[in-house]
């Protein structure tokens, strides 16, 4: 089984990185993909989990996905832009530097103003 959920989760990185390619060759593109390269894909089991990033005490960089929602967004659209969208949302947090600028604010409100 665990074998199983890691071939998935194979298949989940490259479906990301096909995701990348559909975005123009613009600078943007360039900065997302930079990003991107800075961090490691995970995913997670929790059903209510959708997409984030975050940091650990290292500062090391951690793409975040609900194993469900991930699937939900990649298969049952016939492109995958909607993966790129969301990969381009999450890598502007950490290129704005959202996380780092957080600090005491209440990190709820701060998320949604960030998404502003």
């Amino acid at each position: 089984m665990n074998f199983f959920v890691q071939d998935l989760d194979i298949e989940r990185i490259v479906c990301l990185g096909r995701a990348l390619d559909l975005l123009n060759a613009t600078a943007q593109t360039y900065l997302f993909k930079a990003a991107f390269q800075m961090g490691v894909p995970k995913f997670l089991g929790d059903p209510k989990c959708r997409a984030f990033v975050a940091l650990d005490v290292k500062g090391r960089i951690s793409f975040c996905w609900g194993r469900e929602f991930f699937d939900r967004i990649s298969v049952h659209w016939a492109s995958l832009g909607p993966v790129a969208f969301v990969l381009g949302h999450e890598t502007l947090h950490i290129t704005l530097n959202h996380l780092g600028r957080a600090g005491d604010r209440d990190s709820l409100i701060w998320n949604y103003a960030a998404d502003i």
